[in-house]
């Protein structure tokens, strides 16, 4: 079942709390994230989001509704190695092969 979520859902409380107040990231990672965005730029966002939907992406296809796609968001990485393992959780994002060109279509995309 296609789901049509718009990014706005979830996005909003993303960006403007920088990921420091969003539902399931371990403040942990939160402020890893802050360190990062202070060292490479605000691009270093649209990594993290990706890297966060693409650890998602089976349960998040697999749901049906828009209520049951929101509560899999907002448990974020809730009672997930991510949590315990929070160089994983890095790993695995600076391991995504994006280039700063595909990072400025999807950032006009999103805006």
């Amino acid at each position: 079942m296609k789901n049509d979520l718009d990014m706005i859902h979830f996005g909003i409380s993303w960006w403007f709390t920088l990921f420091l107040a969003a539902d399931g990231i371990p403040y942990s990672i939160a402020v890893r994230i802050l360190d990062i965005l202070l060292f490479e730029g605000i691009h270093i966002l649209f990594r993290v989001g990706l890297n966060f939907l693409k650890l998602k992406e089976s349960e998040l296809l697999s749901v049906n509704g828009m209520e049951n796609l929101l509560l899999s968001l907002r448990r974020g990485l809730r009672d997930t190695i991510y949590e315990e393992d929070n160089d994983l959780f890095f790993r695995l994002m600076f391991g995504i092969n994006i280039t700063k060109a595909d990072l400025k279509v999807m950032r006009n995309e999103a805006v």
